[in-house]
């Protein structure tokens, strides 16, 4: 059975735009929305040169894709449109390139700052740009128009309903337990990765090397289209449960027939976020919890769908909740993407009551001065101090004698939160510009 609920002429159009943006080549966003902004504080010599330091130092991470953001598009724009001019030079001077924090010369800087802007559609003016020159992004920058951008492409139409879209309840379902967790059914996938000890590997043995190449294809589920889709489906008693990550939508499948079961679309639609987004769910007791991408945790029903409850993990409008899982009875939580300008937006993981979402205890994973292991960072100012996002779902070592009382060993998960070094930190701080 074949069951595919709408057929998007839109995603075609999309994929053509993108290949068009793509070959136009790297000024295809400047070329779109040269209108509307003041000259830029940088000349058009330092942007090309600031071509080929960025080419050279730069590109390796941020054209790469995976977690650090593309520096044309709205996934800099985004960010940077309300921040000064020196800020981003100090940003570059002091934190770049990964591989060698710090090794771009002042110039070198300069040019780099004055390519991405140029690449951001401002538009060169007759003064070199300098450390010290200070301009506010948003008045060299055009607010973004409606077209091609060498970024995602908007495949948004009409507004969608929200809610629960399509009502229905789970038959037969039985509650999540933490024997389960520990030890779950085989024919289950309860967390992120099957298991504590992090496998990604089901038990089941009725497909194997000798009958794989018998597989036929029984049916098929549309996700909605947008954004990139990295969350793990999950499964008990015979349901699936999936989401899209565009728009926070959650929906129950029947697992043998594809027939869904009940639909919630929690929303908002999202669109140019980061890679680091809805990755995890957790299924605990009657529930099913999820990371909306504009950071709100939700409780469901995984019965019906129906909201449990639910709360804004963070005031800051970048930040996005990481992984999730369940130890001794609590729902822990990581935060990433932790890089607003106040010293306020910090990282963290946090355990969560899961019957009514009040925090229990939380850990920030940067220490700042004067807080145990703030001396690993030498003289950096608290401002400096970023990464270590907690952006995927832990994991920890079980026991070999466990039975049905013994909880997961705490020497790997709660040692590590007590014991991140600043090489861990520093590997990570890649991850967001």
């Amino acid at each position: 059975m074949i069951k595919n609920r709408k057929t998007s002429m839109r995603a075609i159009a999309a994929a053509l735009t993108l290949a068009a943006a793509g070959a136009a080549g790297l000024w295809t966003w400047a070329a779109v929305a040269q209108t509307g902004a003041a000259l830029g504080p940088f000349t058009d010599a330092q942007a090309q040169a600031g071509k080929s330091v960025y080419d050279g130092k730069c590109a390796v991470c941020h054209d790469a894709g995976g977690e650090t953001i593309k520096l044309v598009g709205p996934g800099f724009t985004d960010r940077w449109r309300s921040r000064g001019t020196k800020d981003l030079y100090t940003r570059i001077k002091t934190t770049m390139p990964f591989s060698n924090p710090g090794s771009l010369s002042d110039a070198e800087t300069t040019q780099v700052v004055a390519y991405i802007l140029k690449s951001n559609g401002a538009k060169a003016g007759p003064a070199d740009f300098t450390p010290a020159t200070a301009v506010a992004i948003n008045t060299v920058i055009p607010a973004r128009q409606s077209g091609l951008y060498a970024g995602y492409t908007s495949l948004s139409g009409a507004p969608q309903p929200t809610g629960l879209t399509f009502p229905g309840t789970v038959e037969k379902y039985t509650p999540v337990t933490e024997e389960m967790l520990l030890h779950a059914p085989a024919q289950d996938w309860l967390m992120h990765y099957q298991n504590y000890a992090g496998w990604s590997h089901s038990p089941l043995k009725q497909i194997n090397t000798q009958n794989v190449q018998n597989l036929q294809l029984r049916w098929v589920w549309s996700l909605d289209d947008g954004e990139r889709q990295q969350i793990t489906p999950l499964v008990h008693d015979g349901v699936m449960f999936v989401s899209t990550a565009v728009n926070n939508k959650v929906q129950a499948l029947n697992a043998a027939t594809g027939d869904l079961i009940w639909e919630n679309s929690l929303g908002p639609r999202l669109e140019n976020q980061v890679n680091a987004t809805a990755r995890t769910m957790v299924l605990y007791g009657n529930q099913l919890f999820y990371p909306a991408s504009d950071a709100t945790l939700y409780a469901l029903d995984a019965r019906t769908g129906k909201i449990n409850w639910k709360f804004k993990h963070t005031d800051f409008g970048n930040d996005k909740i990481g992984g999730l899982m369940i130890a001794d009875g609590k729902l822990i939580v990581g935060r990433g993407v932790c890089d607003e300008a106040s010293l306020e937006d910090r990282c963290f993981i946090a355990a969560y009551d899961p019957k009514d979402g009040h925090q229990i205890w939380k850990f920030s994973t940067v220490a700042y001065s004067g807080e145990p292991g703030g001396d690993s960072w030498s003289s950096m100012s608290n401002g400096q101090r970023a990464g270590a996002d907690a952006w995927i779902a832990g994991t920890t070592s079980i026991p070999a004698s466990s039975n049905g009382t013994t909880r997961p060993r705490r020497t790997k998960a709660w040692t590590w939160m007590k014991s991140m070094r600043k090489s861990w930190w520093t590997a990570d701080r890649r991850s967001f510009f």
